[in-house]
């Protein structure tokens, strides 16, 4: 009974899997937050199993938690440098306000990298822990 909720529930983990691997160093942002939809549906779905999958299953939600939460902060820095740099270039900024927006710019593509290398620190963790999963379903 369980193996077959597991099918019908927990969408395809491989799908995520091969979707996460096919993610190279200059993927663009939009093919990360496109990952993380699909991780978020998969992490929602897998939480309906943890009771009758136990502990294998919660190690691989909580390691799809931690990856949704990554990749969600690395769209937000896009978002918000994106929007930054369209408010610095469209508006009668000054001096002064234009080097301030470059500062804020600059913070928000720090943020990008660290999130990008906490997204494969992340991916790993969240392959290491899906192993379980796939013998499961």
């Amino acid at each position: 009974m369980y193996q077959v909720c597991a099918v019908r529930y927990a969408g395809n983990p491989l799908r995520v899997l091969r979707k996460g691997q096919a993610i190279g160093k200059s993927a663009p942002p939009a093919k990360l937050h496109r990952l993380r939809i699909d991780v978020k549906r998969l992490r929602y779905q897998l939480e309906y199993l943890l009771t009758p999958y136990g502990k294998p299953m919660r190690k691989a939600a909580k390691a799809l938690k931690n990856l949704q939460n990554t990749l969600g902060d690395h769209h937000d820095a896009h978002v918000a440098m994106a929007q930054l740099t369209h408010y610095r270039d469209h508006t009668g900024l000054n001096r002064v306000e234009r080097k301030a927006f470059r500062k804020l710019v600059a913070f928000e593509r720090d943020k990008i990298a660290r999130y990008r290398k906490r997204f494969d620190r992340d991916w790993r963790r969240f392959e290491t822990k899906s192993g379980g999963v796939k013998q499961l379903l």
